[in-house]
């Protein structure tokens, strides 16, 4: 019996805003970053994968001007 892979979860800007508690300037700065998403249509709408973004905060914890570089650089 083949095992089921996890249903991955995905958010739009405003359900990823309210999981984190920032604005979506903030979100969008991140983005900026390297907070990985998915664009999914020519107009910019994006999605973000829920367990990427939280693995990604997780790395990346505060003080987030100092790490800077550093998360410019981060490969998944």
């Amino acid at each position: 019996m083949e095992k089921e892979e996890p249903q991955t979860e995905y958010l739009s800007v405003k359900e990823a805003c309210d999981l984190l508690k920032v604005s979506s300037r903030t979100l969008e700065r991140w983005r900026q970053v390297g907070m990985p998403y998915i664009q999914v249509t020519k107009r910019g709408r994006v999605l973000f994968d829920k367990e990427e973004i939280l693995s990604w905060l997780k790395y990346f914890k505060y003080p987030f001007k100092e790490r800077i570089e550093e998360i410019k650089n981060f490969k998944f």
